[in-house]
């Protein structure tokens, strides 16, 4: 395979993937709302009825979580997806073509380009505009973790420390020991789940941040790199 090639394969590898990712950003949205509107359905049911079968502030933190984790997952979805964008730039330089760049400098096509749209001659509430639509989708998603907060802050204060006394002693140790089983697990989940990784500041940055590789780590290596008929040369650990 020649080098063009090569370059010509990973750039179309690249858009597949970036595409891939923008597609995946709307999907997650879907889903996570769906799960939303279910959880606060049943926050409304449960605080219409005022029964304690299921505490409010329980499926308010859940709310919360859920709004949390759609936020933390846009953002994510967002570096994936520019990721594969400026690898697709990047092979587009070395293919000497120029399909998804962003002429900064080519102002004149700028505006004739938004001549075009201007041309349509639409009312300004209807007209296209140049917003980020990931941007205010994250937005959206962030307003709504704060206001699932606000939400959980609010029956915490007003429910579970003003109503739940010595008088409801197990459904206020039932709320509390469900909470703290929850963030006991997000934060061992997030210490050693490798849910995230910091971006690099400097060229000089290890790959593997400085940890230490487990056994596993070294045949993992070998499968991606050789053959199945080639492992037999690099015998596991």
């Amino acid at each position: 395979m020649t080098e063009d090639e090569e370059n010509k394969l990973e750039f179309e590898k690249a858009l597949e993937l970036r595409n891939f990712e923008i597609d995946n950003f709307w999907k997650r949205g879907w889903f996570f709302g769906a799960l939303l509107l279910a959880v606060l359905s049943m926050y409304l049911t449960e605080y219409k009825l005022n029964t304690s079968t299921i505490p409010v502030i329980c499926i308010s933190f859940l709310a919360f979580l859920i709004s949390l984790g759609q936020s933390l997952m846009n953002r994510g979805s967002k570096y994936w997806q520019e990721r594969w964008e400026y690898v697709t730039k990047n092979r587009e330089s070395s293919l000497c073509i120029d399909l998804t760049k962003t002429k900064k400098f080519n102002q004149y096509e700028r505006y004739y380009i938004d001549a075009c749209i201007r041309a349509k001659d639409e009312n300004c509430l209807a007209r296209g505009q140049r917003f980020s639509v990931s941007k205010i989708a994250i937005l959206i998603w962030d307003i709504i973790t704060i206001s699932t907060f606000l939400l959980w802050l609010n029956d915490l204060f007003s429910g579970y420390f003003k109503n739940f006394g010595l008088a409801d002693f197990a459904i206020s140790h039932k709320v509390l020991i469900f909470h703290v089983v929850i963030l006991c697990y997000i934060g061992r989940f997030l210490l050693n789940g490798k849910v995230f990784e910091k971006l690099k500041r400097s060229k000089t940055e290890m790959n593997d941040s400085g940890q230490q590789r487990n056994k596993y780590y070294k045949d993992s290596e070998n499968y991606v790199l050789y053959n199945v008929t080639e492992l037999e040369k690099h015998p596991a650990n």
